[in-house]
């Protein structure tokens, strides 16, 4: 079963400040359009996804989501889906290595670079949803300057990059089976994993020795 999990969140304050996140909604949508949404301002609790997030057969998708909907899950409280989740972002990264035949491919900025979900939708030819209407939207969210009123319309925006993420999961499932076992095993036990221990240790920060440190910088001739 194929589902996609979109958030919607703003910051109060320095953009990607995760410290200072403020979940708005989540939106889980199944390829049959079946929908779940968490809004506690509207009475959805985020607890409604706790049934889905937490059941192995159904494979999650997300676009980012080892940074951004982990995070704002976090925040609130509720699982990632580690053992049963598919990030496209990821996945179009490796395909796009594997295309070229080599590892110089563009690494992406922190807001995605050549692999945000318009320009992997772009590139593969896929209904791409843009409009100026959309990017004041996702200003507005970001901000945090909207009003209860509009939270229908941040739900609907929400599920339809819900709906964008399971488009562009269901032309990559196929492709990454077709790779050699090494390469599929790769993406799955390494590289997803790789992926949610990075956004981790940006989030908690690495632990260091300074006294083991200086030892070795003061016997480094020795050594």
């Amino acid at each position: 079963m194929l589902a996609a999990l979109d958030a919607e969140f703003g910051f109060h304050g320095r953009a990607f400040d995760y410290s200072t996140v403020e979940p708005v909604c989540f939106v889980l949508r199944f390829v049959d359009g079946k929908q779940v949404r968490a809004c506690p301002r509207l009475g959805l609790p985020w607890s409604c996804l706790v049934p889905f997030l937490t059941n192995p057969e159904i494979l999650i998708c997300t676009h980012n989501g080892y940074d951004a909907e982990r995070q704002v899950l976090r925040r609130v409280g509720l699982p990632f889906p580690s053992g049963h989740w598919w990030d496209t972002l990821l996945a179009e990264r490796v395909l796009h290595v594997v295309k070229r035949g080599d590892l110089a491919v563009d690494r992406p900025d922190r807001k995605g670079g050549p692999y945000t979900l318009l320009n992997c939708l772009r590139r593969r030819g896929l209904p791409a949803r843009e409009s100026e209407a959309k990017q004041a939207m996702a200003e507005k969210i970001g901000h945090l300057e909207f009003s209860d009123s509009e939270l229908p319309r941040i739900l609907d925006y929400c599920a339809e990059d819900c709906a964008d993420t399971l488009a562009l999961a269901q032309r990559q499932l196929p492709e990454i089976a077709k790779l050699p076992e090494k390469m599929r095993n790769l993406y799955w036990h390494t590289i997803q994993p790789h992926a949610l221990r990075t956004s981790a240790m940006s989030e908690k920060g690495i632990h260091f020795d300074a006294e083991s440190y200086n030892i070795l910088q003061s016997n480094q001739e020795w050594l």
